[in-house]
């Protein structure tokens, strides 16, 4: 076989066989053959057998008589727009001399492992990744060893790793542009899958687009769909159809999903661009072909693939070189589907209620806010630390960078603190391991006694310290406070559990010696803390990690930092030794956590967070056999059954929904009501969200505050414009309010389908969206049909019936007619993919205790 022969691409393929290289994917994948010409299939089928073609494999004779070559490792390539990606990054590496090596995954994690193994065998020079998941090996892997590595459709801020992806909010902002040119102000928008990237981008650059124009979003006009398919296009364009008002214009987030539209369209009646206009997105070439031929925004995918090996070549001239992200531009191609809006007004119903917006008072007091969180801030000014605490010392950080802390009520900037490094984080195991030995030998007593002193300083200012957690988490008043004294309550929990460190003696049952067991305090424990909780987070850690006698180094979230320093000011002031508790606030997040990890004298990790960012930590920490506690992502159901008392029941929905806003892994997610009473109490529940008053936190009298930043105000806005659109009923709430800061209303809906992806997501927010169920085998089903399990509620009459529900429920934890479960003496945690171990409780302690065995005899 020639140079030419081994090196074939599928560009060579399509060219041999006088066919676009989409066809000739497709005519080489087996599932999408029968779309392909009989004729058209055996001229690919022999030109790939000509040039030894294999698109399923490492063509492992690439390596030979080359010494400089380049990995790119793609999930499909029968997804017409991956070639021309990866033709892009052949072109741009063989022009230096490299070869590529091309390897599809056919999405599959086992092949994807495999592949990385091999390459990185092979020692090529660099990769190229072409995916859209957030869980690729190679990130961990690259992260860790500096491995050059440039991705492709960037999906996450945890690496920073060289990315080339296109500005897709910026490409539907410039659609929806084109359309109000033309004169169109009812524009629907088809969007894609909210779970995905892309969908969730375009969706945001299509509510730009609006915001741009003037032209209040109305969520009527949303439909959001499953998949990226032809199927879902139709489904979602028959359901804005059925709606009023009816759109004169639609931003279709995929070419497959437009040309579902078209078809609705079709079936309905209506003429494009007559009677509609039609805009697709992410053009391939097969889109010429459709009937009318479509205005869409082309991505430039060549010029991602050329711009993917620049950064390649530059990373692997120079892997010292600060990592770059680009973001490409995509154009729109304006075809015949456009036209001035001449849509037949069709009067019709909808099922939406009117929407309940910020009312003027409420605007009133977030401008107003905007000057009295300034002022209630600075009059804490010399109490609240914002650098680094590393070995008992306040620093900067190592590079001198800071990052701003946000108000949410408000948007405006809070204060700046210390955005820490790799290297302060090096610097605080440091110190953290030179003061182990003394903390872990002090009297378990005395460790009690330094916590308890925390627990009474930290009670003294819980007043100044609620309004700080206000003013950069956003939670009201109330709520804070609540929060701050269940916090305060961990350090005196643990106070009492230092001393209760029990061992074993035992006799081996042979007679032959005794069996003794020891706890020793594990090590060093990185605690890597979320923004919801910034008070109680930390100190369920420390507390335990403490009474055990470990020394901790925290990673507060970037979001909310102050409250995690003021709390090392107060152990400071507690007694606690330099060193044995180390805080240091990073936005930098993944290569902070990845030199913890990557540290063999750290011994433990505990996390709270995302069950995605989770699954990264788990990889990472099995390299160095890291013991972990993840305390990861909650899809609780609260159920309701016909025989349960309604107004105990809808007073314990407002606590497991409302506390903190709906931002709480415990947070009620999904509402399973008995048909019985499943009217009345979402009307009850909806009476209750709407006696709330929503405002900045320390307003007297409000109870719902702002989320926490706009990305979590969007994507709450975006799953409740997604159950609309799938035909729920908004009784209250349901639309992103005007005024400064994240506010979202308290919404409850009714009618929700119970395939909605708001039911298979973390929500994050005050939404209470409801379905019905008939029996208990029912309920139970569909409570338990997630792949989490924080968490569940159990609401009825009959205790039989209670334990019995409870007992089926797959969760580390369960509220029976009560709407709170958490506490300090109770062991926190989850089932499936919530997590693994339990904070709280006596548990808790024992996640920072190894277990010694001795053989004795006496």
């Amino acid at each position: 076989m020639d140079a030419r022969a081994a090196r074939a691409t599928l560009r060579d393929v399509a060219c041999l066989a006088g066919v676009h290289p989409a066809t000739a994917s497709r005519a080489l994948n087996a599932e999408t053959r029968a779309l392909v010409a009989l004729e058209t299939v055996g001229r690919v089928e022999k030109a790939a057998r000509a040039l030894g073609y294999r698109p399923d494999r490492l063509a492992r004779s690439l390596k030979t008589g080359h010494s400089a070559t380049v990995g790119v490792v793609v999930p499909d390539l029968t997804n017409p727009l991956f070639p021309p990606i990866v033709r892009g990054v052949e072109e741009g590496v063989e022009a230096r001399g490299y070869v590529a090596l091309v390897a599809n995954t056919d999405n599959d994690d086992d092949r994807e492992r495999l592949v990385v193994a091999e390459m990185r065998d092979r020692a090529v020079d660099g990769v190229v990744v072409a995916t859209a998941r957030r869980h690729h090996p190679l990130l961990v892997e690259s992260a860790r060893s500096g491995w050059p590595v440039v991705l492709v459709n960037r999906v996450t801020d945890d690496l920073e790793l060289p990315s080339v992806t296109v500005d897709d909010t910026a490409a539907a902002r410039r659609a929806v542009a084109h359309l109000v040119a033309l004169g169109h102000r009812r524009i629907a928008h088809v969007a894609g899958p909210q779970h995905l990237s892309t969908g969730v981008s375009r969706y945001r650059g299509y509510r730009a687009g609006l915001d741009e124009a003037g032209i209040p979003p109305a969520p009527a006009l949303v439909s959001v769909s499953r998949a990226f398919s032809t199927d879902e296009g139709e489904r979602c364009m028959a359901q804005l159809l059925a709606r009023a008002p009816v759109p004169t214009a639609v931003l279709a987030a995929n070419d497959m999903l437009a040309i579902g539209v078209l078809r609705a369209l079709r079936t309905a009646g209506l003429s494009c661009p007559g009677e509609m206009s039609v805009v697709g997105f992410n053009d391939v070439p097969f889109m010429d072909l459709v009937e009318p031929p479509l205005t869409t925004v082309r991505l430039p995918h060549y010029q991602i693939g050329v711009t993917a090996a620049e950064l390649l070549l530059a990373r692997i001239d120079d892997p010292s070189a600060v990592p770059m992200s680009v973001m490409l531009p995509a154009a729109l191609v304006v075809r015949s589907s456009c036209g001035p809006p001449r849509c037949r007004i069709v009067d019709a119903r909808g099922r939406r209620r009117p929407q309940v917006r910020r009312g003027e008072e409420a605007a009133r007091m977030s401008t107003r806010a905007v000057t009295e969180h300034a002022e209630a801030f600075a009059a804490m000014a010399g109490r609240v630390p914002t650098l680094c605490f590393v070995g008992g010392e306040w620093r900067m950080a190592a590079d001198g960078s800071e990052m701003d802390v946000l108000d949410p009520a408000t948007g405006e900037r809070l204060a700046s603190v210390a955005d820490g490094t790799a290297d302060d984080a090096s610097a605080a195991v440091d110190a953290a391991s030179a003061a182990l030995p003394s903390w872990a030998s002090t009297a378990p007593r005395a460790r009690g006694e330094v916590l308890r002193r925390a627990f009474e300083l930290m009670t003294e200012c819980r007043d100044e310290l609620a309004r700080l957690v206000v003013l950069e988490n956003g939670k009201t008043f109330s709520d804070a406070l609540g929060e701050v004294t269940y916090a305060a309550e961990f350090f005196r929990w643990f106070a009492e559990e230092a001393v209760r460190n029990n061992g074993e003696i035992t006799t081996a049952p042979s007679g032959a010696h005794k069996i003794l067991v020891l706890r020793q305090p594990i090590g060093v424990a990185a605690l890597v803390t979320p923004w919801n909780f910034p008070a109680a987070m930390l100190t369920r850690k420390i507390g335990p990690a403490l009474a055990a006698g470990c020394s901790v180094v925290c990673k507060p979230a970037s979001e909310t930092p102050l409250t995690a320093l003021v709390i090392a000011q107060l152990l400071e002031q507690a007694g606690v030794p330099a060193g044995v508790v180390n805080v240091v606030p990073s936005s930098r997040s993944g290569p902070f956590v990845g030199r913890l990890l990557g540290d063999s004298r750290v011994r433990k990790l505990s996390f709270t967070g995302s069950t995605e960012v989770g699954r990264i930590l788990l990889a990472s920490a099995a390299e160095n056999v890291v013991s972990c506690s993840m305390e990861l992502g909650g899809n609780a159901p609260f159920v309701v059954f016909d025989d349960a008392d309604l107004e105990a029941a809808v007073s314990g929905a407002m606590v497991a929904k409302m506390r903190n806003g709906g931002e709480a892994c415990t947070a009620a997610n999904r509402f399973y009501v008995q048909a019985g009473v499943a009217r009345e109490f979402s009307e009850r529940l909806a009476a209750a969200m709407t006696a709330l008053r929503m405002g900045p936190g320390l307003v007297d009298g409000v109870g719902l505050g702002p989320l926490v930043n706009e990305s979590s105000r969007d994507k709450v806005a975006a799953l409740v414009d997604g159950a609309l659109a799938g035909g729920a009923e908004a009784l209250v709430g349901g639309a992103v309010p005007d005024g400064r800061g994240w506010f979202y209303p308290a919404t409850v809906l009714a009618g929700v389908d119970p395939s909605a992806p708001i039911l298979s997501t973390e929500i994050f927010g005050p939404v209470a969206p409801v379905v019905t169920f008939s029996s208990e085998a029912d309920a139970i089903e569909m409570a338990n049909a997630s792949e989490l399990g924080l968490v569940s509620y159990c609401y009825t009459g009959d205790l039989s019936r209670g334990m019995r529900v409870a007992e089926a429920l797959d969760c580390g934890m369960v509220g029976l007619n009560r709407g709170l479960v958490s506490d300090p003496a109770a062991p926190f945690g989850g089932t499936k993919q919530s997590g693994l171990g339990r904070e709280g409780g006596h548990e808790g302690m024992l996640e920072y205790l190894e277990q010694k065995y001795i053989a004795c005899s006496w």
